[in-house]
């Protein structure tokens, strides 16, 4: 059972970074974008792959949790942009609090 669980939020991943994936080529078509998904600690992934792709750039979402929450449970956004070897750009959801699918 936990494989199949696992397996649907693969797919899910996938199809979550596809449609972003198209989106951002559909506003930029002259970016060449990449994307990938994997399982394990976004922090050391994100990192690994940047470093593995000899990335220009890499865009992360930011929840905006507060300070105490971020300092018990870490910030993807904060691990990356320190150990990434290239920039980094941290993204927010409006403040309306509305998000998209993505």
């Amino acid at each position: 059972m936990h494989r199949q669980s696992a397996e649907r939020e693969a797919k899910r991943a996938d199809e979550i970074v596809a449609v972003a994936a198209k989106q951002a080529r559909e506003r930029a078509p002259a970016l060449r974008i990449s994307t990938i998904t994997r399982e394990g600690s976004p922090r050391k992934l994100i990192v690994l792959e940047a470093k593995r792709w000899k990335a220009d750039l890499v865009v992360v979402g930011a929840e905006g949790h507060g300070a105490l929450r971020q300092f018990l449970l870490g910030s993807v956004a904060h691990t990356v942009a320190l150990h990434a070897p290239c920039s980094v750009e941290i993204v927010r959801a409006p403040k309306s609090g509305l998000r998209s699918n993505v």
